[in-house]
């Protein structure tokens, strides 16, 4: 193989790309000296996006985000393979984390190679949306 193809040139990169041409927004590089300001470490969820979203799509709830941001970990954490947060995503409550009716309402972010980690355990996805 040549020198310029790698993963980031064969993958990453042009995924990005397509992702950006369909109506994301590249966030750059999330570095983790910023966890806990730029993102929540435990979940990879970016908190001012969070707050900014959550307020939008509740307006006259926006002094809850925190109990739901704090919902969202404590459900993340539980083993179930994430069916807890699907289940929160998709039931009728009384506040919006997604509009599913509306979809241009919700805020679409790419980014690559940010870490995840599990306990002990952590991976580096190329592409983060």
């Amino acid at each position: 193989m040549s020198k310029g193809f790698n993963e980031n040139t064969r993958v990453q990169v042009p995924t990005i790309l397509h992702l950006t041409r369909l109506g994301y927004t590249y966030i750059g590089k999330i570095y983790e000296e910023n966890a806990g300001e730029q993102y929540d470490s435990e979940t990879n969820i970016l908190i001012d996006e969070f707050h900014n979203s959550f307020n939008r799509l509740n307006p006259g709830k926006e002094k809850e985000w925190q109990h739901i941001f704090s919902d969202i970990k404590q459900i993340l954490n539980d083993d179930d393979l994430g069916r807890g947060f699907y289940k929160l995503l998709t039931s009728e409550t009384t506040y919006k984390l997604v509009d599913f009716e509306n979809p241009k309402n919700n805020t679409y972010l790419v980014t690559g190679e940010v870490t995840c980690r599990n306990g002990d355990d952590n991976f580096r996805p190329d592409i983060t949306l």
